[in-house]
């Protein structure tokens, strides 16, 4: 079938590469970073900021931590699958949740709960 004279073939704009990584993590539901890899074709270093920004949010949680060994990689489960829409990475360390429109604070690790006193005590 011919086009008509003058009109435009819109092409749907390809899905971002966070976007890929979301909607694997919720076909998958269980996962690690080599899998995540390769089902949304993403690098090894956007993937794992990702997951640990989402894992931090609450949307992950680590079933089996890397274990040391070469290609053994920690293991995540989907917690939280709010919808289609990928969350989206804030620069203070919180993630936006378009599905929800809420913003999830980044949880503050132990370790960054104690403030160290010049002669390197906690106070």
């Amino acid at each position: 079938m011919a086009r008509k004279a003058g009109s435009r073939t819109i092409m749907p704009f390809p899905m971002r590469v966070r976007e890929r990584a979301w909607q694997a993590m919720r076909t998958l539901r269980g996962f690690d970073i080599g899998q995540l890899m390769s089902v949304a074709e993403i690098e090894r270093s956007n993937a794992t900021k990702f997951v640990r920004a989402l894992a931090r949010a609450g949307y992950l949680r680590m079933v089996c931590p890397a274990n040391g060994r070469r290609g053994q990689s920690a293991s995540y489960r989907l917690l939280r699958d709010t919808g289609p829409r990928a969350p989206v990475l804030r620069i203070d360390g919180g993630v936006y949740d378009p599905n929800t429109g809420t913003v999830h604070q980044r949880a503050e690790p132990f370790f960054e709960r104690f403030v160290l006193r010049p002669g390197g005590r906690p106070s």
